[in-house]
Protein backbone atom coordinates (compact mmCIF):
# COMPACT_ATOMS: atom_id res chain seq x y z
CA UNK A 1 0.00 0.00 0.00
CA UNK A 2 1.43 3.07 -0.84
CA UNK A 3 2.19 5.62 2.04
CA UNK A 4 2.83 2.89 4.38
CA UNK A 5 6.11 1.47 5.13
CA UNK A 6 6.41 -1.78 5.72
CA UNK A 7 6.27 -3.83 9.32
CA UNK A 8 10.28 -3.95 8.58
CA UNK A 9 10.81 -0.54 7.94
CA UNK A 10 8.96 0.36 11.08
CA UNK A 11 10.88 -2.10 13.37
CA UNK A 12 13.94 -0.43 11.76
CA UNK A 13 12.89 3.18 12.45
CA UNK A 14 12.52 1.74 15.93
CA UNK A 15 15.55 0.57 16.32
CA UNK A 16 17.30 3.71 14.35
CA UNK A 17 15.48 6.46 16.83
CA UNK A 18 15.94 5.15 20.82
CA UNK A 19 14.84 8.17 22.03
CA UNK A 20 11.41 7.96 19.82
CA UNK A 21 11.09 4.49 20.17
CA UNK A 22 10.66 5.51 24.13
CA UNK A 23 8.69 8.20 23.79
CA UNK A 24 6.14 5.56 21.67
CA UNK A 25 6.32 3.12 24.23
CA UNK A 26 5.51 5.28 27.03
CA UNK A 27 2.86 7.25 25.23
CA UNK A 28 0.88 2.92 24.61
CA UNK A 29 1.74 2.52 28.09
CA UNK A 30 0.17 6.20 29.06
CA UNK A 31 -2.92 5.73 26.92
CA UNK A 32 -3.76 1.58 28.75
CA UNK A 33 -3.11 3.13 31.47
CA UNK A 34 -5.61 5.75 31.39
CA UNK A 35 -8.30 3.53 30.26
CA UNK A 36 -7.87 0.52 32.76
CA UNK A 37 -7.71 3.32 35.62
CA UNK A 38 -11.19 4.83 33.50
CA UNK A 39 -13.12 1.15 33.28
CA UNK A 40 -11.65 0.79 37.51
CA UNK A 41 -13.16 4.08 38.11
CA UNK A 42 -16.73 3.53 36.25
CA UNK A 43 -17.02 -0.08 37.52
CA UNK A 44 -16.56 1.42 40.99
CA UNK A 45 -18.89 4.46 40.55
CA UNK A 46 -21.45 1.75 39.53
CA UNK A 47 -20.78 0.07 42.57
CA UNK A 48 -21.61 2.58 44.66
CA UNK A 49 -24.67 3.85 43.34
CA UNK A 50 -25.83 0.61 43.34
CA UNK A 51 -25.22 0.49 47.41
CA UNK A 52 -26.96 3.79 47.46
CA UNK A 53 -29.61 3.06 45.98
CA UNK A 54 -30.20 0.32 47.89
CA UNK A 55 -29.36 2.08 51.12
CA UNK A 56 -32.15 4.71 50.31
CA UNK A 57 -34.54 1.66 49.84
CA UNK A 58 -33.33 0.01 53.17
CA UNK A 59 -33.85 2.91 55.02
CA UNK A 60 -37.55 3.74 53.50
CA UNK A 61 -38.40 -0.19 54.23
CA UNK A 62 -36.78 0.08 58.09
CA UNK A 63 -38.70 4.02 58.44
CA UNK A 64 -42.02 2.02 57.46
CA UNK A 65 -41.05 -0.68 60.13
CA UNK A 66 -40.65 1.71 63.28
CA UNK A 67 -43.46 3.44 61.95
CA UNK A 68 -45.53 0.46 62.35
CA UNK A 69 -44.00 -0.61 65.28
CA UNK A 70 -44.23 2.75 67.28
CA UNK A 71 -48.29 2.78 66.18
CA UNK A 72 -48.62 -1.11 67.46
CA UNK A 73 -47.03 0.61 70.76
CA UNK A 74 -49.10 3.85 70.70
CA UNK A 75 -52.01 1.49 71.06
CA UNK A 76 -50.56 -0.71 73.41
CA UNK A 77 -49.87 2.05 75.48
CA UNK A 78 -53.61 3.74 75.15
CA UNK A 79 -55.26 -0.20 75.92
CA UNK A 80 -52.76 -0.26 79.02
CA UNK A 81 -53.25 3.30 80.41
CA UNK A 82 -57.35 2.17 80.02
CA UNK A 83 -56.70 -0.92 81.91
CA UNK A 84 -54.96 1.09 84.40
CA UNK A 85 -57.68 3.66 85.01
CA UNK A 86 -60.46 1.09 85.11
CA UNK A 87 -58.67 -0.79 87.88
CA UNK A 88 -58.42 2.05 89.71
CA UNK A 89 -61.93 2.67 89.53
CA UNK A 90 -62.64 -1.46 91.12
CA UNK A 91 -60.24 -0.81 93.53
CA UNK A 92 -61.90 2.57 94.07
CA UNK A 93 -65.37 0.53 94.58
CA UNK A 94 -64.01 -1.80 96.54
CA UNK A 95 -62.65 0.73 98.96
CA UNK A 96 -66.45 2.03 99.53
CA UNK A 97 -67.84 -1.48 100.03
CA UNK A 98 -64.86 -1.88 102.54
CA UNK A 99 -63.54 -4.71 101.10
CA UNK A 100 -60.10 -3.06 100.95
CA UNK A 101 -58.87 -1.09 103.80
CA UNK A 102 -56.24 1.92 102.82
Amino acid sequence: MPGLPSFKDFIQGLKDDLKGTIMYIAFIVISVLFGILQSSSKKTTDRLEKQIKDCGENSRANSFTAKVENDQLRGQIVELMGNFKELKGEINALKKLGIIKE
